[in-house]
């Protein structure tokens, strides 16, 4: 018969086995997990990004002003109902387009919008909504 002593007496391999189990698998999941962020794996986008600035005056003129240029290169500018005078805008801070609106009526709206390109990616910067009157 086997006494009691016999079962617990000998297990004096099993704790640094399960150890050692335990510390690679923390290693291998702690190095994917660094090598991910290092390495830069996976999907990364960046979105257009820059300050533009839209007033009016009293002209019924809409004027848009590129204050920065974060990270954007090329500006569309969708005039709505307003014409524009002259060019869309250069991605460049300074760049200013103004937009004749006297043809949109007291009353009706139209909106203005700024789209940005970046790396292929298209965003709408801003948007402008120009009340007629």
């Amino acid at each position: 018969m086997i006494g009691m002593g016999q079962l617990v007496g000998d297990q004096s391999g099993v704790t640094p086995v399960v150890a050692i189990i335990l510390m690679i698998g923390v290693t291998a999941v702690l190095a994917g997990v660094v090598g991910t962020f290092a390495l830069d794996i996976g999907q990364s986008s960046v979105n257009p990004a820059a300050t533009i600035l839209i007033n009016e005056n009293e002209n019924k003129e809409v004027i848009v002003n590129v204050d920065s240029t974060d990270r954007v290169s090329s500006l569309e500018v969708d005039a709505g109902d307003c014409d524009k005078r002259g060019e869309d805008l250069n991605a460049e801070v300074g760049e200013r387009l103004t937009m004749d609106c006297s043809d949109v009526d007291p009353g009706d709206e139209t909106t203005i919008q700024v789209t940005g390109t970046y790396d292929g990616i298209e965003s709408v910067l801003t948007s402008y909504e120009y009340e007629g009157r």
